[in-house]
């Protein structure tokens, strides 16, 4: 875990580095590599999503939908520090793990429903997390990211 967090801080340092540097880029045509956490990516989809939604709680099903937003071509910028293991019956990555760990210990995404099995996004992340999410990605990045959620959920419902 202690890894982690020292990833996770430097990859912020570098992210508020690439934000002052990219400032004068923002106009331009190409995408720029994303320098985050990998769970930051799904924290954000999850962000976009809007408050309240509420979708499976079944990690099969989230592993698939975000596997296969990773398998779009116009995806593949924003998924490419995200390795998936597909050497098993459907595709993995302890990232969304982490990324919902985080969320749910943060009351961010809450297990709803008689059997827990829809998760909740909690309108009290979109309060606390507006300038974050704002603040981490581009805004070439941020369009894609909303794009990423609303296919999110294209997959998500599929049975």
């Amino acid at each position: 875990m202690e890894k982690q967090s020292k990833k996770y801080i430097l990859n912020i340092l570098k992210s508020k580095l690439r934000k002052e540097k990219n400032n004068k880029t923002e106009n331009s045509n190409q995408l720029l590599p994303i320098i985050t956490v990998p769970s930051d990516l799904i924290v954000a989809i999850f962000y976009y999503l809007g408050p309240e939604f509420r979708f499976s709680s079944n990690l099969l099903k989230i592993n698939n939908a975000f596997y296969n937003l990773a398998q779009e071509r116009r995806f593949k910028p924003i998924f490419n520090e995200i390795i998936f293991d597909t050497s098993k019956g459907y595709p993995y990555t302890e990232t969304i793990q982490y990324a919902i760990n985080r969320m749910e210990k943060a009351d961010l995404l809450n297990c709803t429903g008689p059997y827990l099995d829809k998760y909740h996004v909690s309108s009290k992340y979109f309060e606390s997390h507006e300038s974050s999410i704002e603040n981490i990605f581009l805004h070439k990045e941020k369009n894609l990211l909303k794009k990423a959620a609303a296919k999110f959920i294209t997959y998500i419902n599929k049975d």
